[in-house]
């Protein structure tokens, strides 16, 4: 579900349309709604939603102002302008933040919900709303591949729960509803010839499915797992593989359509698990053998996971020993890194809006670790503070005193935001950090940042009164608005900044 705010200076307006619509049953939730550009700014930065729709023409900031000034910090945020002036170049701006809808007042029913539902459909259509942005990419396809390298050590485990392991991954993949096919290409037997997999690789880019699990191959036969657009695209596909050579000799192709990667794995597994050994080409050429590595860690995989059962409720001694103890039967990096994800995932969601996205920086750091000691450390460190999460604590050194000290530290970054520590510093979710921030400090982070800045910018009228009012505004974050500096300095002093300069000097 969509999380929306609603802003305009017009109670009528803003009450109008949060009422008119049953948004909880067109798929959003309705945060709240704001009277001014200060009040929408502050509930953005303190909720984060994923729809703005909003005025132009609001006080203390107006709308494309405002527009601006989130762009800096989030990207992701999706706007809908509700304008009264049919300007040009307020649409011109407009478009140049890239706001979705622009509509005119005034406007029905039929037309909000539409503008809305457009932009819904649009996001949807994006895949996962929090990697809208080119730059977290590389992360996602590592937890990607992280992901599935787990689940194939996980389904052959002799005591794995297949059903489960089948329902935690379609859980953390997040695409119940993409199509999937799996083709079987037998060729004239051994190892998978390089000259095969070139050719398969050349016919995956062209039709752009994705290939899942790179390339598996038990004995003579390559099984290629797609992501794909749908049933006549398998056809179309299993046709372009039928007409592959190999030194030669044509090879057989078979395929199986799939509407779900549900369908698609309880169809797979059972394939896999029947045979002695499964091999895995990787994108660099060398392959690994399934059955074999999977068993090697077998013990390790099981203990990790019986640990993470208890591993809360530990001390933070005992939590150390332990992981010694585990740790001290991991000779190779891999294995470390494999163990440590593992781990990680049994606590992860708990804390998470979605695993894929958010775990990318935890896992990301992982796996450039270069030894298992310093996993091991990682891991540590990661897991107690998860573990603190669970139990409430509030320690001098937790998660929230991180997030006042680098408030603290950077006050004078106008980038400054939840968002921004909670992915960067923390690793964490943002809507947790939110809640867990009010609950522990009584205040909303916006509200506490804004409080902090004019405290400071006090502080510097105070000791030095004919210091230049942009410099005083740049000192706290605001330099880019002078004039939103100048309006929250006056609503929580009661002066001007020049006011309050001449009343101390």
């Amino acid at each position: 579900m969509l999380r929306m705010i609603i802003a305009d200076d017009e109670p009528l307006v803003r009450e109008t349309i949060s009422r008119i619509i049953d948004w909880n049953s067109n798929g959003i939730q309705l945060l709240g709604t704001c009277r001014d550009g200060i009040e929408t700014y502050n509930m953005i930065l303190d909720e984060y939603p994923d729809i703005v729709l909003l005025d132009i023409n609001m006080p203390g900031m107006n709308g494309l102002d405002l527009i601006e000034r989130i762009r800096s910090i989030d990207e992701t945020i999706s706007f809908i302008i509700i304008s009264g002036y049919e300007r040009f170049d307020f649409a011109q701006r407009a478009l140049q933040y890239g706001v979705h809808q622009y509509l005119l007042k005034p406007c029905n029913r039929e037309q909000i919900l539409n503008a809305v539902t457009s932009v819904k459909k649009r996001r949807e259509k994006l895949g996962t709303l929090q990697v809208l942005r080119q730059e977290n990419m590389l992360l996602q396809n590592r937890v990607q591949a992280t992901m599935q390298e787990q689940f194939l050590n996980d389904i052959f485990l002799p005591d794995s729960d297949i059903e489960k392991e089948i329902d935690d991954y379609c859980a953390m993949l997040k695409a119940p509803d993409t199509d999937f096919a799996t083709f079987y290409l037998a060729h004239g037997g051994g190892m998978m010839p390089p000259g095969l997999s070139d050719a398969i690789h050349a016919c995956i880019a062209r039709h752009r499915a994705r290939l899942f699990f790179g390339l598996l191959a038990i004995r003579n036969v390559a099984i290629l797992v797609l992501r794909i657009s749908g049933r006549e695209d398998t056809e179309q596909l299993k046709a372009e593989l039928s007409q592959l050579e190999v030194d030669g000799s044509p090879i057989t192709c078979a395929a199986k359509y799939y509407p779900s990667a549900d369908l698609m794995l309880r169809s797979l597994v059972p394939e896999l698990r029947v045979c002695d050994s499964v091999n895995q080409y990787l994108p660099d050429g060398s392959f690994r053998e399934l059955y074999n590595t999977a068993a090697s860690v077998h013990k390790l995989l099981e203990a990790g996971c019986n640990l993470m059962q208890t591993f809360p409720q530990l001390s933070a001694d005992a939590q150390t020993r332990e992981l010694n103890q585990l740790f001290a039967q991991v000779y190779d990096i891999d294995t470390a890194r494999t163990v440590a994800t593992k781990m990680l995932y049994q606590l992860l969601p708990a804390h998470v809006s979605d695993v894929g996205t958010e775990a990318a920086p935890v896992i990301a750091a992982v796996y450039s670790c270069s030894s298992v000691f310093e996993v091991q450390s990682l891991l540590l460190e990661h897991l107690s503070r998860l573990s603190r999460q669970d139990n409430g604590e509030c320690g001098g050194n937790d998660y929230i005193q991180k997030v006042l000290t680098y408030v603290n530290d950077h006050l004078s970054d106008p980038n400054l935001s939840l968002k921004g520590i909670a992915q960067n510093v923390l690793f964490m979710n943002v809507n947790y950090v939110s809640k867990q921030f009010l609950r522990k400090t009584g205040e909303k982070f916006s509200s506490y940042v804004s409080s902090l800045r004019m405290e400071r910018a006090k502080t510097i009228l105070q000791n030095t009164p004919h210091t230049k009012i942009t410099d005083v505004a740049e000192a706290v974050g605001l330099g880019g608005n002078p004039q939103y500096f100048s309006q929250v300095f006056k609503k929580h002093t009661g002066y001007t900044p020049s006011q309050f300069a001449g009343k101390e000097s």
